[in-house]
Order: structure tokens, then sequence, then C-alpha cells
């Protein structure tokens, strides 16, 4: 019971009661279930007018009392948390009162299936969208962004996080930003900033923005190479071929790239072959000088040294193709033919060109015309020698010349060899420094990130 810590004038043993009086009631923090008379900034109360007892202390300017915690059965509980009687929240000292106040359980008191559909705002990884996260969907027409993938975008909105938690397809033609799609051509996938504030998807000719959004509001997260005509049954170098049923303006498969699939070079005018994990041209070489090498319709390039097309290749991160690469890209081209017509083609351009037994040259790859419109010159060279400078060839941009005769490879077959040409044909009695309206070139590189090729 509090009493007073106010002395009153009195006799010595009166004086001495009210001191014992006062002293008690400062040692139990004036207990007692009614509030103290005499109230102090800073002073404690404790409260016992209810079944817990309440510590409160007096505010500052001594006009009300703070709430600093509760006592009861389990210990003191401070102001501000739930009492340890609540049967929703686990106690302290990790005693679970029951896995249904963790987790909510299904019908059958079981804990329920986690898929990660329920939670946002997580980067949810799969082995599949650490390789890639694009590549074909169920149709021609379509790319499917990988289940697991998650990208952050920096608008200006601020950072935005497109994710998927499962595979999700998103239609080229109807995501197109103008226009229809067209053969032959390539085109960049992005994530962009729609009105709504939502990332959505958009495909478009352009490669820093598709038509109608900002730079700053979108992201380039990958792209392919389109048909550049239709392939049948009956067209194709046979029924089983892979391009069987790919129309013009349909995504080439392995042309589709991403930033973790692709080559080390721009991907424009590429294919991809798992055999060798190499990226490769689609078509004969069109590029020079540092211009891009494989355009479809473009004009070829020809009647150049061996080391000019070896170096019109470094000039935008790609080579040659060594001897076992040419006959793995071009398999599945027609074989032992020429070209239609079985001359050098007017105009002399890349892709789209019939064999003289009415098959398009298009490798399995997707790879035009591998073999039996022209020699490709290969990365294979070697020192043949000579006796003296009486057959010496001159390299261009006078940088020397060649003694005797040092040569290279050539593969594939040009429009005068008919029956010899071929996925496998080559020719290894050629100079490097022969110029020949025959001979081309077609470049490779590298993956950005390789694959394990296991033999």
């Amino acid at each position: 019971m509090q009493k007073s810590i106010s002395i009153a004038d009195g006799t010595g043993a009166e004086l001495l009661e009210q001191l014992n009086g006062a002293f008690e009631t400062l040692a139990t923090n004036f207990t007692g279930g009614t509030e103290p008379q005499l109230t102090y900034a800073g002073m404690d109360w404790m409260d016992t007018s209810g079944t817990n007892t309440v510590w409160k202390r007096r505010s500052a300017d001594n006009t009300s009392w703070i709430t600093m915690g509760t006592y009861d059965e389990d210990g003191f509980h401070p102001s501000n948390t739930v009492s340890s009687d609540d049967s929703t929240v686990t106690k302290k000292g990790n005693v679970f009162n029951g896995a249904n106040q963790l987790v909510l359980l299904n019908s059958e008191g079981k804990l329920p299936t986690l898929n990660g559909s329920l939670l946002t705002n997580l980067t949810i990884p799969t082995k599949a969208a650490t390789t890639h996260y694009l590549e074909a969907g169920s149709d021609h027409s379509k790319i499917l962004i990988k289940g697991g993938t998650s990208i952050e975008v920096s608008t200006s909105e601020g950072t935005k996080l497109f994710q998927n938690v499962s595979d999700t397809e998103y239609s080229f033609t109807q995501l197109l930003d103008a226009g229809t799609p067209l053969p032959g051509k390539d085109y960049s996938m992005f994530l962009v900033l729609e009105d709504s504030g939502d990332l959505g998807v958009k495909f478009s000719l352009n490669t820093t923005a598709p038509e109608g959004y900002s730079i700053s509001d979108v992201l380039r997260i990958g792209g392919f190479h389109t048909m550049c005509l239709s392939i049948t049954s009956s067209n194709a170098p046979s029924s089983t071929h892979p391009a069987v049923g790919y129309n013009s303006g349909e995504i080439i498969p392995n042309s589709i790239w991403d930033n973790l699939h692709r080559p080390k070079c721009s991907p424009n005018g590429m294919a991809y072959c798992d055999l060798l994990d190499l990226w490769c041209d689609i078509y004969p070489q069109s590029g020079k000088d540092g211009a891009d090498t494989s355009v479809y319709g473009g004009t070829a390039v020809h009647s150049r040294v061996w080391e000019d097309h070896a170096n019109d290749m470094r000039l935008v991160g790609k080579r040659l193709i060594w001897d076992h690469e040419y006959s793995v890209l071009a398999d599945g081209s027609p074989e032992k033919v020429a070209v239609k017509g079985a001359a050098q083609p007017n105009p002399d351009t890349t892709g789209g060109h019939m064999a003289t037994n009415n098959k398009y040259m298009i490798s399995k790859y997707f790879l035009w015309e591998m073999a039996g419109l022209r020699w490709c010159w290969l990365n294979n060279v070697s020192a043949n020698g000579g006796s003296n400078w009486s057959n010496a060839q001159g390299l261009s941009g006078a940088k020397g010349q060649l003694y005797g005769a040092s040569y290279a490879l050539l593969a594939g077959g040009g429009w005068a060899n008919s029956s010899y040409c071929g996925s496998r044909s080559r020719h290894g009695n050629v100079s490097r420094g022969t110029v020949g309206a025959p001979d081309g070139g077609r470049g490779v590189c590298e993956p950005l990130n390789a694959r394990v090729i296991v033999a």
C-alpha cells in the first residue's frame, strides 16, 4: 500500500513512522492500485489495479503516465509487444505454439507445395536462366522467356524489376512496334516501360528503342534473325530437314540470342551450332573492311586474297572457319550439286539460292550456300615452299609478296564444280594469294559464355 513521501511536522515517533513508510514506498516503486497523490517528473509507479502489474513512468512534464511494460507469469514484456499468451505467435526460446501459426497448412494438416507463386520482389533463379533466358516458343512467331528470369531495368521512373516465375511466351507479330515481319532481317527484343508503370515486351527493327519509346525507358534483352524464304518439304534438301515448315519472316530458332547466350561479336546475321558451341554467319560474306559480314541480299564479297578475308573478319570480332567446323556447319545442305545455272549468279547476292536439283541451299543449322555456290576460304593455311619469286603474288595494300606457294584450304565447292561440291568438299591446291570470283569467305565467333561440350 502506498504511503506519502511528504513528511509532516510531528513528534520523534511520528517522524520515524513517516520516514519508514516513505522509504517502503520508494523501495517498491510506488506499488499500488491507485496512482500516487504526489507526482514528480520521471517517477515510477507499479500499477496493480489490473490482472497483471503494469510498470508506468511519469512524463518529463509531469502531466501523464507512460506505460513501460507488463509483468505476468512468464515475466516482463516491454510495451508495444504481443503478450505471451497470444496463441498466434511463437513463444520466446524458439518453443513453437504450433505449425499452423507459422505456415498455413492444407486441409490434411500438411505443409503446402511450395511453388513460389505467392512470392513477390524476389529473384527466383533456375538452371536454365543461368545459361540463357530466351528460346524459341511453341510456334515460329513466338519467343519464350524462361521461368526464373529476373531483369532490372533503369527507367525515368526509377529501377523496375521484370520477373517471370514460369515460362512465358511473347508473340513477335503482335508485339512488333511497327509494320509486319520482314524476311532476312535482324530484330531486337526490348523490355519497355508502359504507361501503366509496368514493364512490357516489344520487338523492333531498331537496336536502340522501339517506335514510340524513349531510350531511357527501355532495355534491349535479345533478338533474332528472320527466315529469308519459306521452306517446304518439296524445296528443302530433304523432307526431314529442320527448316521445313518455316515461312518467310518467321524466327530462325538458333539465331535467338540474349545477353547470356550470344556471340562475343555482334549477333546480327548469325546462328548458333550447339554441336560446336559456335556462332556462324547465316550468309556468305557480304561485307568487308569493317562492315557487317552477313546480310541477306547483300553483294557477295569475292576476288580477294585469303589475308583480306581473314582481316575482314578480325575487324568485326570474327574469324574464318576451321576445316572440321565447316563439315558440321554445312551438314544438311544439298550434296554433290552446284547452284542452279552452274554459273556465277547475276546479281551475285547472298541468301535464297537454289541448287540444280531444285532444292534450296540451306544447311541443318539454317546457314545458306555452304556448298555449291562458291568456295569458302578456311582458317587452315600451310607453308608449302617454293624456289623463287617467279610466281610471287602481291598482297593487297602493298604489304609484301608471297615466295613460292603458301596454300590455304577452301571448302564447299563452287558453281563450276557440279558433283564435286558438298559439305566435305575441299580444295587444297590454291595459294593464299589467289584472287578469284569463285572464292569467298564466311565468319564464325565463339560464344560470350562458353558451354561445356562433351565428346
